[in-house]
């Protein structure tokens, strides 16, 4: 399940880039920590980046798309608002 979930989130595309999460080697763990929920940590090229929130967002959803998903924790690292797009997206 890692290995497709991870696929999944590295072909999430940064706008301001053109390129993709896995392309840029932004995604740093996919890690299924009980069957069907999965934990993935990843970073952002600039810790101000003004779309983080939509791409975190983009991030969950795909993540969750993948069949046997049944729950998806997102960790934004090294962000200027890390704290508080985490905290959204992970509140349910």
């Amino acid at each position: 399940m890692e290995k497709r979930v991870r696929e999944a989130v590295s072909n999430v595309i940064d706008p301001e880039t053109g390129l993709s999460l896995g392309d840029m080697r932004l995604i740093d763990k996919v890690k299924e920590v009980e069957p069907g929920v999965v934990h993935i940590e990843f970073h952002l090229t600039s810790p101000a980046c003004p779309l983080a929130l939509t791409i975190a967002w983009q991030v969950k959803k795909r993540a969750e798309a993948v069949e046997g998903v049944k729950r998806v924790r997102i960790t934004l690292k090294d962000h200027m608002f890390s704290d508080q797009i985490n905290k959204y997206l992970n509140q349910s």
